[in-house]
């Protein structure tokens, strides 16, 4: 039976309704900044890892004044904040994903725009202490096809080396709704695996394997064809499933749609993702001032 695929917890459980099916997920809404947040509390045996999941939804941030974007990075600060909180100050960034590929250098990008601070702290004290920054580390590691070592070794060596007390992965994720496409953030503590929306997992980031405390932060910026091609048959009562199996198993298989203009825009999405970290993590630096120590 053909499944729709999407990475966004608020989508699955939007699915299951629609098939008359109780997932056990309980969703609320709530406000951080402005901005509306969808929380959906996910228990164990649903479809999707247990964890609580915030989505926000930020708009196309590539068409928004300043104001309204710093609003969304302030309210992506905000959601981290309270997901954080008592987990200590030494955080590792994982910016995961491939640069060379625009739909997949959410990760990346994010990763560009973070402060890094743990250097200063052990060379030079008296400089990181008058910051009034966070003790923080940034890695983009690539993918093992371009490394040849998978995403979720280099995190756990780096862990282990660094006894960070929490890591943070920023990765890229498939929607089910084009609307969704780079308009919706996913905050969530129940870690991640990279690749899985594209049928290319590259190893589970979670506390259940790095033993501290996960935050996973993704933008959707592709969706499935066959699972586009499901919902625009379904909402024009087209009943065609000669394409469907042809996307989802024949010459169409592994297709997947990005937005026009994705270059700028998912370089501007990813940037609110980093002031949102930084906001986060360096609390004594004003939203002002970051660019100022990039």
């Amino acid at each position: 039976m053909f499944q729709k695929y999407t990475d966004i917890a608020m989508e699955l459980h939007e699915m299951s309704l629609q098939g008359g099916f109780d997932d056990g997920i309980k969703i609320s809404k709530t406000d951080f900044a402005g901005v509306e947040v969808s929380v959906a509390d996910v228990p164990s045996g649903a479809n999707k890892p247990k964890g609580v999941y915030y989505t926000l939804d930020v708009g196309r941030v590539w068409e928004q004044s300043l104001k309204l974007r710093r609003q969304r990075s302030e309210a992506i600060a905000g959601v981290i904040k309270l997901m954080t909180r008592g987990a200590g100050d030494e955080v590792l960034i994982v910016g995961i994903g491939n640069r060379n590929i625009t739909p997949d250098s959410v990760g990346p990008l994010t990763a560009d725009g973070v402060i890094a601070t743990r250097h200063i702290r052990s060379q030079r004290p008296e400089l990181y202490h008058s910051m009034g920054c966070g003790n923080v580390a940034v890695i983009a590691p690539g993918v093992m096809g371009q490394t040849g070592i998978g995403i979720g070794e280099v995190v756990r060596g780096i862990v282990k080396s660094l006894r960070p007390s929490l890591v943070v992965a920023v990765d890229a994720l498939a929607a089910r709704r084009l609307s969704r496409l780079c308009t919706t953030v996913q905050i969530s503590d129940a870690g991640i695996a990279p690749g899985s929306g594209v049928g290319n997992s590259r190893g589970e980031i979670s506390y259940q394997t790095l033993g501290v405390p996960v935050v996973a932060i993704g933008m959707p910026t592709v969706v499935d064809a066959a699972t586009l091609a499901a919902d625009l048959t379904g909402e024009l009562h087209i009943d065609d499933r000669a394409l469907l199996d042809a996307l989802k198993y024949g010459s169409g298989n592994g297709l997947f749609v990005s937005p026009k203009d994705s270059d700028v825009i998912i370089r501007d999405a990813s940037r609110i993702i980093a002031d949102g970290i930084n906001l986060a993590f360096h609390k004594n630096i004003p939203y002002e001032e970051i660019n100022e120590y990039r």
